[in-house]
């Protein structure tokens, strides 16, 4: 607790502050007139005690519901004399001994007669470890620092806030006390989440790769023509890429940006960017078309055999599209993998369903050959998606706006 005199700058300062101050060697009623005349105007303050009273002229008495009788705690040298109340601007409790001390607090509360701790400032904490551990103010500012009165001060403000005597001071340094050795495994925890915090703050601001989640067909020669263009403005940016066609939770972090075909609305706390609608129908190889023609319409399947998609953690759409238009024994092949499927078509094996645009170079160069227009009901939206969390990052706001202009052009 720190002890000053009246009208030094440190009583001034602290006042202010609304910290408890300990003023010794004055009478009651000089100290609390000097408190009073270095407090700001407040709406009321009201005294009980051993002379229960208005204090000051110009200290407003406050509306008589929210006035409480006087209590007296004791009587006599040695007792403790209590001042409570509604205070709106300032609790004051002195402890009076033969009237030569009285300890002043100007904490704005609502309160009553009983100091209450409480801890405000966190970076205290590293200057109470480093006084501990170097046993002195002296040292302690060495190590972290900064000026030696400082680290006092604060120390006495820790005091203060605590409402504990944290160390015994004497010629030989700083020794803690009980309560000081109780808090230190606190302290140290505190420390330790602080060195965490900054490590993982600073993690956060290191460049890290833009992770892109797709069909693996989306990474096709076109797309990657656009990510070289980029790298080649942007040479410090990396990628990971994440093929597959199991949709990622970007809002849990699995990935920054999805490039995704779906028929239902996206999470709407996503980023979302309209690149085409998706259409589908089937295709065969000429070799196919050569043995068993092809067919004309959705209604004119019989006579064929179809080979079919069943991609593993994600909606199997188009198998259950040729499912319901087809006979089973009438599917000959089924696979896990698109680029096995794709295989199979060219192949010949059977007829499969294909994306249009991901099938038009087959189609150009005469591999592949198209069945009938696409069906309305195979149609989906095909969607660039940014996690917001992602999107705050300068890097992928940068390469989002690069990049879906010029994905969409592939797509049109």
């Amino acid at each position: 607790m720190l002890r000053a005199a009246p009208g030094s700058d440190p009583f001034r300062e602290e006042l202010h502050r609304g910290l408890n101050i300990q003023v010794a060697g004055e009478e009651f009623g000089t100290v609390l007139q000097h408190v009073l005349n270095h407090l700001p105007p407040l709406p009321f303050l009201l005294l009980r005690g051993r002379q229960s009273r208005l204090v000051s002229r110009h200290h407003a008495r406050a509306p008589a519901e929210q006035q409480e009788t006087a209590e007296h705690a004791g009587r006599g040298e040695g007792k403790r004399c209590h001042v409570s109340g509604p205070f709106n601007a300032v609790r004051i409790i002195c402890h009076a001994t033969g009237g030569h001390e009285a300890l002043v607090s100007g904490a704005t509360l609502w309160c009553s007669t009983e100091m209450k701790s409480r801890f405000r400032n966190w970076s205290d904490v590293r200057i109470f470890l480093a006084v501990i551990r170097e046993g002195s103010t002296l040292a302690a500012s060495r190590k972290l620092a900064i000026a030696q009165p400082t680290v006092a001060r604060r120390i006495e403000a820790l005091e203060h806030e605590t409402g504990l005597v944290l160390f015994e001071r004497d010629s030989r340094g700083f020794h803690p006390t009980t309560a000081a050795t109780a808090l230190l495994p606190l302290a140290e925890a505190l420390e330790t989440a602080a060195d965490a915090f900054a490590n993982r703050a600073t993690d956060l601001t290191r460049p890290r790769p833009i992770r892109i989640t797709a069909f693996s067909a989306n990474f096709s020669p076109r797309v990657a023509k656009v990510f070289s263009d980029f790298f080649a403005l942007h040479p410090d940016i990396r990628f990971e890429f994440l093929p597959g066609v199991k949709p990622l939770d970007l809002m849990a972090g699995e990935a920054d940006i999805a490039l995704r075909i779906s028929r239902k609305a996206p999470d709407p706390s996503l980023i979302c960017r309209k690149i085409s609608v998706a259409q589908f129908t089937l295709f065969g190889a000429p070799s196919y078309a050569e043995r068993r023609g092809l067919p004309a319409s959705p209604d004119d399947l019989d006579g064929h055999v179809f080979v079919t998609y069943e991609p593993k953690g994600a909606p199997a759409v188009y198998h259950d599209w040729l499912t319901q238009h087809v006979k089973p024994d009438q599917i000959v092949m089924s696979f896990g993998e698109i680029e096995l499927l794709e295989a199979a078509i060219l192949a010949g094996h059977g007829l499969g369903v294909q994306n249009l645009r991901l099938a038009e170079p087959h189609e150009a160069a005469g591999r592949l050959i198209r069945c009938f227009p696409p069906p309305n009901e195979m149609s989906a939206q095909h969607l660039m998606l940014v996690s917001p969390d992602a999107y705050r990052r300068p890097e992928v706001k940068a390469f989002t706006k690069f990049f879906a202009p010029r994905y969409a052009a592939i797509f049109k």
